[in-house]
């Protein structure tokens, strides 16, 4: 994972190994996650904002899969607020490595996921893929956009 270096992926600057607790290491990111800054400015954005959001988050996913890395935990949580008009994609601690180039998913059978972002597959055999990324991504947006959606109707 330290060798993910893209505008809209958080570097990985070192890794902590404690007899407690093992943690990733990376840059300070004041604004924090994208999840509680929109909680926090819902009112100051709009929907070109969301987009360019997605379009970045979007532009990560291509990289990582480029890559052969697989996130497993996309979600707006784990998406990092650089600036108003950027955002990184963050939290590889559940992401996998894909051995050989000609894979194009994992089995994990064990382990804590987040249930209400995976998709069909992976709660029935536990596969990940760069498609499992994909539905977490689009089940994001489907919910952020809906949710404005019915925000904007019910006014």
């Amino acid at each position: 994972m330290a060798s993910v270096m893209h505008r809209h992926c958080l570097p990985l600057i070192g890794i902590c190994l404690s007899s407690e607790r093992h943690c990733l290491v990376s840059i300070f990111v004041e604004l924090g996650a994208l999840d509680r800054y929109v909680k926090q400015h819902a009112d100051e954005l709009n929907s070109l904002t969301l987009l360019s959001w997605a379009e970045q988050i979007a532009d990560g996913m291509s990289y990582l899969e480029m890559r052969g890395i697989i996130h497993r935990d996309l979600a707006a949580r784990n998406v990092l607020v650089q600036t108003r008009e950027h955002v990184q994609i963050t939290d590889f601690g559940l992401a996998k490595m894909l051995e050989r180039r000609d894979e194009d998913s994992v089995i994990v059978k064990a382990g804590r996921v987040p249930i209400r972002w995976l998709a069909i597959e992976t709660l029935q055999y536990g596969i990940y893929s760069h498609k499992t990324d994909v539905w977490s991504y689009g089940k994001r947006n489907f919910r952020k956009l809906s949710t404005d959606f019915m925000l904007c109707f019910l006014k």
